[in-house]
């Protein structure tokens, strides 16, 4: 009976781990190389606390692709991410283009009705030695990941 009680607990511990590293891998910070002179990254389920430490991590100026819910649990714990964020494009609202006026320099929001909206007004950016985060959350977010890479595929040069 022992052993079979040692035998089951191990199997679960097992299970819980191979969950556990599925998970991480389907929502921690993915790097995917280089974008127009920028370094690329996603991250699915982010964690509104470690985006902001990682935001505020990042060498250069990040432009930020995010959904609203994203954006309104960042904005709401750390309005100093202003200062690391050169622009951010919100693709799940009605589109409109805004500029809210922070202590150093204007801080530019767009807000645009789709992912493929956000990425052709990324088309339009000038921004080389920035960094490109993309984040999705909910339900249909690897359908906007799979969205997201092959939009990569398209436009990045492969050496």
């Amino acid at each position: 009976m022992k052993t079979n009680i040692k035998t089951n607990l191990h199997d679960q511990l097992l299970q819980a781990r191979e969950r556990g590293l599925k998970n991480l891998q389907e929502e921690g910070l993915k790097p995917h190389g280089k974008l127009l002179g920028m370094d690329v990254f996603s991250w699915q389920n982010p964690d509104v606390y470690l985006l902001i430490n990682t935001m505020h991590a990042f060498p250069f100026p990040v432009i930020w692709i995010a959904q609203s819910v994203d954006w309104d649990r960042v904005i709401s714990e750390d309005k100093s991410i202003l200062d690391q964020l050169e622009v951010t494009i919100i693709y799940d609202g009605p589109s409109d283009e805004r500029y809210s006026v922070h202590s150093k320099e204007p801080f530019k929001i767009v807000k645009k009705s789709s992912l493929q909206n956000a990425l052709e007004y990324l088309n339009r950016l000038n921004a080389f030695k920035s960094v490109l985060l993309f984040t999705s959350s909910g339900a249909d977010r690897m359908d906007r990941l799979e969205e997201f890479s092959e939009y990569l595929t398209m436009h990045q040069i492969r050496r």
